[in-house]
């Protein structure tokens, strides 16, 4: 049995990732503020248990993964996954006019949320000898910034080298004890047909000075299928030639 907590799946990606994988012998974990409608599913193999949860409640994601690991067996475990794919995209704004809640909202659900649930992952995975993974979904805005996005950017930028540091110390860790490492990476998805591109979309220029280039994504199909960007991310979970700490995009992983 493989075990998967996924946070965002009430659409785009990460209601994607778990139709991707529910054709396993598997329990998901659906993690979302608004609930997850897993109707469209049907009769698939996977158990999938939808966690209505709002990840700014950061104070109380220790008892959230406590729940989830008290449905999960260690002992018996293939595999256990956390994806952390939840993300918010305003404020977006240039940088003198950004909203101060805004702001930390963002930065709480985007950063510190995925921060500390890798932290109780870790914790609650010590003792087992199963495979642990911990896939932080990136983006392109992590390297490259953009005007108006300076917060996105900057939470990106943040997680990626958050799973750099986590990827090192559990590298570390496997060569003093010997214990297989849990493989912590990012991994970004490319440009996906989301609600996100069209929020971006419907920006004005004035706070958004860079919208006119997602608009000729969108006019020109050069967005991906959340489906086909799934199958991509999910295509990286077991691939043997990835290891802790790295950054990856599923553009280049694939060439």
């Amino acid at each position: 049995m493989r075990y998967y907590i996924i946070t965002g799946t009430s659409r785009g990606l990460g209601k994607a990732l778990v139709g991707e994988l529910a054709d396993e012998e598997a329990t998901i974990f659906c993690v979302s503020r608004s609930g997850t409608d897993t109707s469209a599913l049907g009769s698939r193999t996977a158990e999938v248990v939808d966690v209505a949860f709002d990840l700014a409640r950061v104070d109380e994601l220790e008892g959230l993964m406590a729940e989830i690991f008290a449905r999960i067996d260690l002992a018996s475990a293939e595999g256990i996954y956390l994806i952390n794919n939840a993300g918010l995209v305003d404020p977006v704004a240039a940088v003198e006019r950004l909203d101060p809640q805004a702001t930390a909202l963002h930065v709480t659900v985007n950063l510190v949320a995925p921060m500390r649930l890798t932290s109780l992952f870790l914790g609650h995975t010590e003792e087992a000898t199963c495979r642990r993974v911990v896939a932080n979904i990136s983006s392109g805005a992590a390297a490259n910034p953009y005007r108006g996005w300076g917060v996105y950017c900057a939470a990106k930028a943040g997680l990626d080298q958050f799973g750099r540091v986590a990827g090192l110390e559990q590298r570390h860790r496997a060569e003093e004890t010997g214990a297989e490492p849990v493989v912590v990476y990012s991994v970004a998805p490319g440009k996906v047909d989301t609600a996100m591109q069209a929020t971006l979309r419907e920006h004005d220029p004035s706070d958004f000075p860079d919208r006119d280039a997602f608009v000729t994504l969108k006019e020109t199909g050069a967005l991906n299928d959340p489906a086909a960007a799934a199958r991509a991310v999910a295509g990286t979970l077991d691939h043997p030639s990835i290891n802790p700490g790295d950054v990856i995009d599923v553009r280049d992983f694939a060439s």
